[in-house]
């Protein structure tokens, strides 16, 4: 039976080597058991797989290269045709220089502010006893950055002789840690480049390098299209394997941690880091909120964010448990905490608060400097969002007064009504937002929604009452139901409510699954369609919303039923014209019908003829 898939991701993403498709589930866990059988083999097979990359990118090279040859050989021996075969080397040569182009790695200015033995001799000691103790990488500079994170990065020197080591550590996770636990995280990051461990990962990080610099550089043209089918079948298998090995690399960098500062130590880093991020977080979302109430932004966020990370806090032990519960997808190389807590043997706890000052204090009297900086860098970066955010809510303020004018007038329709609630929860809070929606739910047609949103705005300001009306949106509106029990599971482990909170998991992942097969059937379409013509006024609006759309050769819709959603897609396939790209064609299509009715949009072409035909027998279908 034929099929037609769209999938969501733009074209321009084939390059990514990280990611892994669900369906590949079964193949990683099967390379997991081959690595714990025999971990050389299968780091001989990362090997290979990162290198058959090179030898499909090299071959093309080697054709390129070779066609170029032939004309060359052409223009001598048969010149008859000389003009046209000069062409032909002119493509066949740039097309071999693009490839070479393309797999020559930039390396961009490193970020952050690199700090001197001088300005900070502590932290500079305390890096080297640590190199010291473990045994790793000699640290060349060392830059502090705006991140809760740290990170080594290797870069060659020139000519490839030997390479460059930057040890990159946020001004964040220094305020956020003791300095044995400092010490800890330092020695993990030390451990990803100990023997053949630090070899492995700079080849696996250099592959997918390439492969993106090739898809973004080469994103048309014979050969991209060729690399392109390869890289459809190589980028999971290659994602698949290189994940398992920097999972391992994970653990092992760990146990490095615990040899050199102690398991516990050890631990305690990774259970800190967890609570600190939770504030950290916390504390941007509150400096951000402020950009609604004041046109400037405040002067030092990294002081700010230093103090958050001091004293006890409550949530401590709800972010370590969300933490705990979390299992990490396919996505993320970094294996779950309680998986890295086990392999250290060590049970999971909540860290004493901060206490005697914290790793930060090993910047000295450069401290201060340092903190400027880094502020400095934030203005400078969000001067631009800030004042949007802040005119964004004087907008809204103008708006709010506009429609109440209107409500006090009663010259308002359902939407405005429903508008006008959703400025009042965003201006004045949720409290004010819950009454605004009650109100509305008492007078308009379908109340369902304004209860919904009511709902929200009871749990956002902390009050059970929004659990029954979410329940009841959750059964009315299946099609966001996993975001509305999220947001139930949410409220309730905030609350430290965790057993109530396991009953909606079981609710929440019925409704990812029907979501999951919401959007499957949405982005497909087989033979076995059933279609039928539009209603007049679908088809009337349908009409009206392509009006002006450049480059549409022809265009056809009609209408399918979706059984899972219970709802109707509107079946749109457009054959482009000539002027413009048929991706952009298709792009303006889809966002002028989306206006009008779910739609699946798709681009004419040889294998999709069948679709065509089916929709050529539809009355009224076709509207260009």
């Amino acid at each position: 039976m034929k099929t037609i898939r769209v999938q969501d991701a733009p074209a321009a993403a084939w390059g990514n080597v990280v990611g892994i498709p669900p369906h590949m589930t079964d193949f990683v866990a099967r390379i997991e058991r081959q690595a714990q059988m025999n971990p050389l083999a299968y780091r001989r097979r990362v090997a290979i797989a990162g290198l058959l990359g090179y030898v499909v990118i090299g071959g093309l090279v080697l054709i390129a290269l070779g066609l170029a040859a032939a004309c060359v050989g052409l223009i001598i021996y048969a010149p008859q045709a000389v003009g046209f075969e000069i062409k032909l080397l002119f493509v066949f040569g740039m097309l071999a220089v693009g490839i070479v182009r393309a797999l020559w790695v930039r390396e961009e200015p490193p970020e952050g502010h690199a700090v001197h033995p001088a300005q900070t001799p502590a932290l500079f000691a305390l890096v080297e006893e640590v190199r010291g103790t473990t045994g790793g990488p000699v640290v060349h500079e060392i830059r502090i950055i705006d991140r809760l994170n740290a990170a080594i990065v290797q870069s060659p020197r020139c000519f490839g002789l030997g390479n460059r080591n930057t040890l990159f550590i946020g001004a964040p996770l220094l305020q956020a840690t003791q300095v044995d636990e400092c010490r800890a995280i330092i020695a993990h990051e030390m451990g990803h480049f100990i023997g053949a461990h630090g070899r492995s990962a700079g080849f696996v990080y250099r592959v997918r390098r390439r492969w993106s610099q090739i898809a973004e550089r080469l994103s048309d043209g014979v050969f991209a299209r060729l690399l392109k089918r390869f890289f459809d079948w190589y980028g999971p298998w290659f994602a698949s394997y290189s994940f398992v090995l920097a999972r391992q690399q994970e653990y092992e960098a760990d146990r490095i941690a615990a040899s050199a500062e102690g398991k516990e130590v050890a631990a305690r880093a990774l259970l800190r880091v967890t609570c600190q991020h939770a504030r950290h977080e916390q504390v941007w979302r509150a400096v951000w909120e402020q950009a609604h109430l004041r046109a400037d932004p405040p002067t030092s966020p990294t002081a700010i964010s230093g103090c958050a990370m001091e004293g006890p806090d409550d949530q401590d032990q709800v972010a370590i448990d969300r933490e705990l519960e979390s299992l990490p997808g396919l996505g993320d190389t970094h294996p779950g905490l309680a998986s890295r807590l086990a392999a250290l043997g060590v049970e999971p706890f909540v860290p004493r608060p901060l206490a005697g000052g914290s790793a930060f204090d090993l910047l000295g009297e450069a401290r201060v400097a340092i903190a400027k900086m880094l502020d400095d860098d934030w203005h400078a970066g969000c001067a631009a969002h800030w004042a949007e955010r802040f005119r964004e809510r004087q907008d809204a303020i103008s708006e709010r007064a506009a429609l109440s004018d209107s409500l006090a007038r009663g010259e308002i329709a359902d939407d405005g009504r429903f508008r006008l609630a959703e400025l009042i929860e965003q201006i004045d809070g949720p409290i004010a937002g819950a009454t605004a929606f009650h109100d509305v739910a008492k007078v308009v047609a379908d109340p369902d929604p304004a209860l919904s949103r009511q709902g929200i705005a009871l749990l956002d300001a902390g009050q059970d009452a929004g659990l029954p009306l979410l329940e009841h949106a959750a059964e009315r509106f299946p099609g966001v139901a996993d975001r509305l029990y999220d947001h139930i599971i949410a409220y309730l482990e905030g609350a430290g409510r965790r057993e109530e909170a396991s009953r909606y998991r079981a609710l929440l992942r019925q409704a990812q699954d029907i979501s999951e097969q919401r959007r499957i059937e949405a982005e497909g379409i087989d033979e076995a369609v059933e279609l039928r013509p539009l209603t007049d006024d679908v088809h009337a609006a349908a009409v009206a919303s392509v009006v002006g759309v450049d480059g549409v050769r022809r265009l056809y819709v009609a209408l399918r039923h979706l059984p899972v959603a219970g709802t109707d897609q509107l079946i749109c396939v457009v054959q482009p014209g000539s002027g413009r790209s048929g991706q952009e064609v298709v792009g303006d299509v889809l966002a002028r019908l989306a206006q009008v009715c779910d739609v699946l949009c798709i681009q004419a072409s040889r294998d999709r003829r069948w679709l065509v035909r089916r929709l050529e027998a539809v009355e009224g279908s076709r509207l260009v």
